[in-house]
């Protein structure tokens, strides 16, 4: 729910905006730290998901968005006001262990939300895990690392 000044007075309208989160618009990016190890998800590599949160028109109220790894909340971001349109968040995740995760992120609707039920998103990733990762002719994890850091330099 947003506040609006009506033109000339000094009484306020409310007025209902649809918040939603475009499906596709969740994604992984990698950081300076994770950057160099190839398309993969490694754990203990920091990385940043991105978002796109949308407005039907400017938003002033504060909302919640949290960050789940496997249905776990693992990040709680505070939303200080929206655009009108297309609005990009962002929000550091480190995977600590391997396997498949269900990233998901939800922002709170307020209950006069005119088209609910759009405020979720989820990305399935696969994770790998930074200790036992080998090249091709079976050497430590490191030796990978370094090769693929010396390919790209």
């Amino acid at each position: 729910m947003i506040f609006a000044p009506k033109t000339g007075e000094a009484n306020y309208n409310e007025t209902a905006v649809d918040i939603s989160i475009a499906q596709e618009s969740l994604e992984v990016e990698f950081t300076p730290e994770s950057q160099g190890y190839g398309d993969y998800i490694f754990t203990h590599l920091p990385y940043q998901l991105k978002l796109k949160i949308v407005a039907s028109q400017a938003d002033k109220a504060y909302r919640k968005v949290l960050f789940y790894e496997n249905d776990k909340v693992f990040s709680m971001k505070n939303c200080f006001g929206l655009n009108l349109g297309e609005n990009d968040f962002y929000c550091r995740w480190t995977p600590s262990e391997p396997g498949d995760r269900t990233l998901k992120v939800a922002i709170f609707e307020d209950e006069d939300d005119p088209e609910p039920g759009n405020h979720t998103a989820s990305l399935d990733v696969e994770v790998l895990d930074f200790q036992n990762t080998s090249n091709s002719s079976g050497d430590a994890g490191g030796c990978f690392i370094r090769t693929v850091m010396e390919k790209s330099l």
